[in-house]
């Protein structure tokens, strides 16, 4: 995924090159708002095979949206609009998109930058056909932007899975699920915090048990690692996957590396 499109390269097994030359779009991000559009965009594949992408928007309060496939996941691919076909919108900018095994997709979404004293938070949302989480007209659930009227109507704005303090800015995240760890975290969802833009503030790595029934986190996150941010030895954190072996791998954007994670007692899988 580019600025511009998706597109789809052919691959030959141990390829350490693409062939640029035979790429074909997939589906087009062409708008006549590109002072609203944000460049950033996620992928990812559905336990159906659907294909889903993220598409993000700058803080406005353009109510109702002139195009609401700016700040939306849409699906994509053969038997889809060039444009995409609408998943979930009233979005942000909903980065890293996670489609589990279980059959659900999240996102992280950013919420308003300013939107502090009006009760805006961060969030992990569930996708789910249709649903809508209000960007820009609404804060949350029956919270008017406050650019806004206060008569704005928010009563159909779908809950987060989770919320986060503004400015944490949750980016990568995943669950753990390779049954090998051990209890508290067995289970658990893990998440990166990329931190305040500019102090990185609140930088980290953290976690939060799930409901075994909806996979949701039961409580806010908390430390699970620490020494990150501007003075750490770890700036911030990027991304957070689990290997099918168990470890737990995240990059650090800054300091330009990827570390892993595991219990001492976690078995080696057999190749």
């Amino acid at each position: 995924t580019l600025d511009d499109a998706v597109y789809r390269v052919p691959f030959a097994l141990g390829a350490t090159q693409i062939d640029v030359g035979a790429r074909r779009m997939v589906a087009s991000f062409t708008t006549t708002n590109d002072n609203l559009s944000r460049f950033a965009h996620s992928l990812a594949l559905g336990a159906d095979g659907s294909i889903y992408v993220s598409r993000g928007q700058f803080d406005n309060a353009m109510c109702p949206s002139p195009e609401p496939r700016l700040g939306a996941v849409l699906r994509i691919g053969a038997g889809h609009d060039l444009f995409g076909d609408m998943l979930s919108d009233g979005l942000r900018d909903p980065l890293y998109i996670r489609c589990m095994p279980w059959g659900s997709c999240y996102a992280a979404e950013l919420t308003g930058d300013t939107w502090e004293q009006a009760g805006g938070t961060e969030k992990l949302v569930e996708l789910r056909d249709g649903e809508s989480f209000g960007y820009p007209c609404c804060v949350a659930f029956g919270i008017p932007n406050p650019d806004l009227p206060a008569t704005t109507d928010c009563s159909r704005v779908a809950t987060p899975a989770r919320t986060f303090p503004l400015h944490n800015t949750p980016f990568g995240f995943d669950w753990e699920r390779s049954g090998g760890w051990p209890e508290p975290y067995k289970n658990g969802f893990f998440v990166g915090l990329h931190g305040s833009f500019g102090s990185w503030l609140h930088a980290g790595l953290q976690w939060a048990p799930t409901d075994p029934r909806t996979h949701s986190p039961t409580q806010p996150t908390t430390d699970f690692a620490l020494g990150f941010g501007r003075d750490g030895a770890i700036s911030r954190v990027a991304d957070v996957v689990f290997a099918p072996d168990g470890r737990l791998f995240f990059s650090d954007d800054q300091g330009g590396a990827i570390y892993w994670i595991a219990p001492r007692t976690l078995r080696r899988q057999k190749r």
